[in-house]
């Protein structure tokens, strides 16, 4: 096999690569260096091209001819070479078959491609010089060439500057907090370490969050959709935190490259009151709000497309909250949840999401008068009243109601004679356990309502993440029950012991503190304690989105 054979062979390998076309220019050039004697001025140009601080786009408009240190002859040679149409070569008999053709970027080096067949000269054609002008067609060459040259180019996204900082910051703080200890950490005086999974870690990680998280609060949008929630009713939660962080000012910050989160600060439980048509089973005008809302975030502002979402949050304490994010895939899959549907089944990833806790606010005014008694001035031994949906909560009734038993005080909605007698907050103040079971979702405003009045919480909601789980130990203060043992209710509640009891009541004290709203957000409250939460997601997120940040494009 002679040397073009050998040559045909390469040419029909490489076919795919446009930017081997330097090695025609070589070749044309070696051709007019034997048809007239080469001057410095073509030299140079050779030089200048296979320089190695040259891009491939610079070296793609030198042999192009765009490029002004080529010599007038070798471009014209070349786009003469470009605009014939000669038949590819052909593979002799006995050629092994080509294999794929490797893509710039993956074989570890940057060299140029071999020529495609359908612009390379054949060996025994003798090359001319044209005499008409080719001025347009390599023009229409030479965009094809790059288009097709930026296709192929695998190129990994540069990490801005600001996030590098942003990012080194995070690193060093969670560095702090997983040696935090006894010896570097002072805990609040008012803390008792058996309510926290780890106290010093989450001191730790609480003082730091106060030094260095900020967060970006989008201002697209117009209330009552987005910027404004619901202060009262059940879903306080959700309005409480956006109302708060539309006005703080430690976290927030109004220079989005110091941010280490971004808030979208819309309101499902207003959607479902404005957009959702009563009877029509159907989330799709949320949905659709939703997903535009991001949308237009993602097309005034670079943030989102950085990371693809992945160091952004909205908060949600309607049932359908994590639902409604399911049209924009990566609102879906990368965003923070911060929502009281903190149900496993539900999408619900812990490490990623966080629970939001669920109150139920009666008025504007904050409720005051919290506490209760000691165990000796409560009488009944479990309480629970409520509507009756979800599945757990007829399971409770059929089991547990009229039964005629003085220590188990179960009913559906409190009747009127009962409420008369004794409201509702005064059977928590007068129980030890309070009943909170799962309705439609697994979480459940008793939940805090038995904090606010020393009632020791009776969690019944299969795979729900409670709220602040990765900080708060909730098996000093809480009960858990597993749904199918709801029959067993009262015998496993007389199972805790006298002196359990007590400790656990006491807990309920200290821990109420990261159950409360306040008009002005206080520390170690609701506010900062949801906060804390996407902090910690925050760093425990760090390498996906530095992933997300460094994806291929």
């Amino acid at each position: 096999m002679d040397f073009w054979d050998k040559q045909r062979q390469k040419i029909q390998l490489r076919r795919a690569s446009l930017a081997a076309i330097a090695l025609l220019a070589c070749i044309v050039f070696v051709y007019q260096s034997f048809q007239e004697p080469s001057d410095s001025s073509s030299s140079s140009s050779w030089f200048s091209f296979h320089s190695p601080g040259r891009t491939r786009h610079e070296a793609a408009s030198a042999i192009s001819g765009n490029d002004s240190t080529r010599s007038k002859p070798a471009i014209e040679l070349v786009s003469q070479a470009t605009s014939s149409s000669i038949p590819p070569p052909q593979l002799l008999p006995g050629s092994p078959p080509p294999v794929p053709s490797q893509e710039l970027g993956q074989g570890g080096g940057d060299e140029l491609p071999l020529l495609p067949p359908s612009i390379a000269p054949s060996p025994t054609q003798e090359i001319s010089l044209p005499e008409k002008n080719l001025t347009q067609e390599r023009s229409d060459f030479n965009a094809s060439a790059l288009a097709n040259l930026d296709r192929k180019v695998v190129r990994k996204r540069e990490i801005p500057q600001w996030r590098v900082i942003l990012e080194e910051d995070l690193r060093r703080a969670k560095q702090e907090i997983k040696v935090a200890g006894p010896r570097n950490t002072q805990l609040d005086p008012q803390a008792t370490r058996s309510i926290y999974l780890n106290a010093y870690k989450f001191h730790k990680s609480y003082e730091l969050m106060e030094r260095l998280f900020k967060v970006y609060v989008y201002k697209e949008g117009e209330p009552r959709l987005v910027h404004k929630g619901p202060l009262t009713g059940i879903y306080s939660s959700e309005g409480r935190f956006i109302h708060e962080m539309n006005q703080n000012s430690r976290f927030v910050t109004h220079d989005p490259q110091e941010a280490h989160m971004f808030f979208l600060p819309y309101s499902v439980a207003h959607m479902v009151l404005d957009l959702y048509v009563p009877g029509s089973h159907s989330m799709l005008p949320l949905a659709t709000f939703i997903k535009d809302y991001v949308n237009l975030i993602a097309s005034k502002h670079p943030f989102w497309n950085l990371t693809r979402g992945s160091d952004h949050f909205f908060a949600s304490c309607h049932d359908w909250g994590p639902a409604t994010a399911r049209d924009h895939p990566e609102l879906r899959k990368n965003s923070v949840k911060v929502v009281c549907n903190s149900d496993l089944t539900e999408e619900f990833v812990p490490d990623k999401d966080a629970s939001l806790p669920e109150t139920y606010l009666h008025a504007v005014k904050l409720p005051t008068k919290l506490g209760g008694p000691g165990p000796s001035k409560r009488p009944i031994l479990a309480f629970f009243a409520g509507q009756m949906h979800g599945r757990v909560r007829p399971a409770l009734i059929k089991h547990w109601k009229d039964r005629g038993d003085p220590d188990m005080r179960i009913y559906e909605v409190l009747p009127p004679d009962v409420a008369r007698r004794t409201s509702y907050v005064q059977h928590m103040k007068s129980s030890k356990f309070c009943i909170c079971a799962m309705g439609f979702e697994v979480n459940s405003p008793r939940i805090v309502e038995s904090i606010y009045y020393d009632c020791v919480p009776v969690l019944i909601a299969d795979n729900f993440v409670l709220p602040f789980s990765d900080v708060l130990n909730w098996g000093s203060f809480s009960l858990t029950v597993s749904e199918k043992d709801v029959p067993r209710l009262k015998e496993l509640l007389l199972a805790v012991s006298e002196d359990r009891y007590r400790k656990m009541q006491s807990r309920l004290k200290k821990v109420r503190k990261h159950f409360l709203w306040h008009d002005s957000a206080e520390r170690f409250d609701m506010f900062h304690m949801i906060l804390h939460s996407v902090w910690t997601r925050r760093l425990q997120q760090m390498d996906a989105i530095i992933g997300h940040e460094t994806s291929m494009v």
